[in-house]
């Protein structure tokens, strides 16, 4: 009888170690995911950041801030940085020293943007972001 306490006492644990280890995996899988472009304009040295998060259970959540500070991992800043949302804001091209934006809602830049780049935004209706996107030209992040 003795025995049989102790094994149904091992078997608990075992499973509540398990279980713990599964919830601690899943809290770790739903957290955001970063992902960071680097444009730089070699002339000058100046660099511009395209980064994003993306965080939910299906990873269908975004927000994209183009940036001076090269951290991956941020928080955005309405003051410094220009902020997008939605999946897909936007597609863009590099021209020297200037990034063209094709977005379908033109994004505020804020004063504490400081930057010598050029940021261009050209807002276009739906059809045309379709088939920008099907076009070597037009990078996305």
């Amino acid at each position: 009888m003795k025995s049989l306490g102790i094994l149904i006492i091992s078997i608990i644990i075992v499973l509540a170690v398990v279980f713990l280890v599964a919830v601690s995996n899943l809290a770790d899988s739903m957290g955001p995911t970063y992902s960071q472009v680097e444009l730089v304009y070699e002339k000058s040295n100046s660099k511009l950041y395209l980064k994003s998060k993306n965080w939910g259970v299906t990873g269908d959540s975004q927000l994209t801030v183009i940036s001076t500070d090269n951290e991956p991992e941020f928080e955005a800043d309405s003051t410094a940085d220009i902020i997008f949302h939605g999946l897909s804001p936007f597609l863009y091209q590099v021209r020297k020293d200037s990034l063209i934006l094709f977005v379908r809602k033109k994004a505020e830049i804020p004063n504490g943007f400081k930057t010598n780049w050029t940021i261009i935004q050209n807002e276009i209706n739906n059809p045309e972001m379709m088939e920008y996107r099907t076009s070597p030209a037009y990078r996305r992040m």
